[in-house]
């Protein structure tokens, strides 16, 4: 990429101020937010409890779990198989051992990489839930969102968002060890048709690393990283429903509206 193209380190740190700043209004973002932190509470949680704390995160972030015929009831049913004790699961435990999994995210005999990577003999078999064909999927999305919380948002999330926007930031900020593109390419998320980048992880802690070497800034966290990731996706993708504040919301729906009733033999279905 040409300099031309990418943009000064200054920048970044004024889109991780905006970040703060759009976010920590009463938006449909924050609103979610403050559910979610509600649910994840407490020290332990039932079966029921981690279940409801799955539905509730498929709903607020659409990863569409509740499409598939039992996903949520198996993701629960794989943690407490995992991690759970006497009826119950305990969050220091399972904060403990998602942490502990970013420092090694490539030991297969993790339980944390098995939670996020079941293995099967039959690849149709491997993931939670059934689609209507009866094969399964992997959801790691869903996954690493909960993980994001039961950590008090020290973990990194995969879903399509960071997929869009984190190739684009290595590239306009220079996130990379050196001016080479092979090194900027190397750490760049790549989107795999049927599985995610195996590196994923690896490639977000650089990316944090990076951003908080290139700002100065070694108190930059995953929760900063990954709100910044969401609201420029959210921006390209044109969808501001969470980012704007409820009257706002109306306001810009009535004028759209009005423009588009304006101009309508324009449009076309």
């Amino acid at each position: 990429m040409s300099k031309e193209n990418t943009l000064p380190i200054s920048d970044l740190e004024k889109i991780f101020e905006l970040s703060k700043s759009i976010l920590g209004k009463e938006t449909g973002y924050s609103h979610n937010r403050k559910i979610l932190k509600k649910l994840f509470g407490k020290g332990e949680y039932t079966f029921e409890e981690v279940l409801n704390q799955r539905i509730a995160l498929d709903r607020m972030y659409s990863t569409n779990m509740n499409r598939r015929a039992f996903g949520e009831y198996e993701i629960a049913k794989g943690i407490f198989k995992l991690f759970g004790k006497e009826n119950v699961v305990k969050k220091k435990v399972l904060s403990d051992r998602f942490e502990a999994f970013l420092e090694n995210p490539s030991n297969e005999d993790d339980e944390v990489y098995q939670l996020l990577f079941p293995d099967t003999d039959d690849s149709d078999n491997s993931g939670y839930g059934y689609q209507k064909n009866g094969k399964k999927l992997n959801a790691i999305s869903l996954i690493t969102k909960y993980a994001y919380y039961v950590t008090n948002d020290n973990f990194p999330i995969y879903d399509s968002l960071v997929l869009l926007m984190q190739p684009k930031f290595i590239d306009k900020f220079e996130l990379q060890c050196s001016n080479k593109n092979q090194i900027r390419n190397k750490c760049k998320i790549t989107k795999h048709t049927k599985s995610i980048d195996p590196q994923f992880f690896e490639k977000m802690k650089y990316t944090l690393d990076k951003m908080q070497e290139q700002t100065g800034n070694g108190n930059l966290t995953y929760a900063e990283m990954d709100s910044v990731f969401w609201l420029c996706g959210k921006l390209t993708n044109y969808s501001i429903s969470l980012i704007l504040e409820y009257p706002k919301y109306i306001d810009f729906k009535d004028a759209a509206l009005k423009q588009i009733d304006k101009n309508k033999d324009n449009f076309t279905i």
